[in-house]
């Protein structure tokens, strides 16, 4: 000890790889991750899941008329009437919706708010491929500090961390900006994003 007690404590530097990705390369692949989500949810919502959902369900609603005419009717179509017991006004006029199911509800509140299918989408690519699609495209691949590729627990807990605070206005990727290059979720899974 040498008594100098105001004297700055040294902070060491994290070595940086040559070979890690730049900010550019991390933006541009997060901005192709997020049009692919859009579009594939966009699709899946919008054309598929409305039909599959009838098919394997039925109607979601029946309009005042339809209502009227099947139960006017004997047989199946009258029994499957008591599943639409809640009336909902729309466009001036009543409309008889049904009651979901738990499959089919917790299938659509995924579709509608996709934070499960997001965090496995970056869990399963990563894990698999090393890289998200935004990722391959851009030629960066995410890896441990010591270069392994990340195993599936550890995949799993930096998606989780990384769409949670990617989701509040980008706060986990912010800390790119800093001295060492990594991001919240990297620091805390010790992962990096090197170029291939």
């Amino acid at each position: 000890m040498n008594g100098n007690f105001n004297s700055p404590v040294k902070r060491y530097r994290r070595f940086i790889d040559a070979r890690e990705a730049p900010v550019f390369l991390r933006v541009k692949s997060f901005i192709i991750d997020v049009i692919i989500i859009f579009f594939a949810m966009t699709i899946i919502s919008g054309i598929l899941w409305k039909p599959v959902q009838s098919f394997i369900w039925g109607r979601q609603y029946l309009t005042r008329e339809e209502y009227a005419e099947a139960g006017a009717k004997n047989g199946m179509e009258a029994q499957n009437l008591s599943r639409y017991d809640r009336i909902t006004f729309a466009y001036g006029e009543p409309r008889h919706y049904r009651r979901s199911g738990f499959v089919e509800s917790f299938i659509s509140f995924n579709i509608n708010y996709p934070l499960l299918p997001v965090i496995l989408y970056f869990c399963l690519m990563w894990r698999i491929f090393g890289a998200s699609a935004g990722q391959l495209l851009s030629k960066t691949t995410v890896v441990m500090l010591d270069d392994d590729p990340p195993d599936l627990l550890t995949a799993l807990k930096r998606s989780v961390i990384f769409v949670f605070s990617v989701s509040f206005f980008g706060l986990g990727a912010l800390t790119l900006f800093g001295e060492d290059n990594l991001t919240l979720y990297d620091r805390l899974c010790d992962t990096k994003v090197i170029e291939k």
